[in-house]
């Protein structure tokens, strides 16, 4: 039962610090594009828009090797400004 535990929490452990690297990267990604954007209105809005969430969501791979796929992410966001 002790061997259980451990292994629950140490993949618990995993998970948490997983989800927080995708959440600091979100968060850094996301000021580096505000700042990209400057005065431009349109570019603020659509980074603030929660299809931009959305969008780097599905670019965005948790696993071993974490990645994050710009081209799918443009992609989408551009797909979401057509509709």
């Amino acid at each position: 039962m002790k061997t259980l535990l451990k292994i629950v929490a140490f993949t618990a452990l995993l998970l948490g610090i997983r989800l927080y690297q995708c959440s600091s990267f979100r968060d850094e990604y996301k000021t580096t594009s505000l700042e990209k954007c400057g005065e431009q209105q349109r570019c603020i809005d659509l980074v603030e828009n929660s299809d931009w969430d959305k969008c780097f969501d599905v670019a965005y791979k948790m696993g071993r090797h974490s990645s994050f796929d710009e081209g799918r992410f443009h992609g989408c966001l551009a797909n979401s400004q057509r509709h």
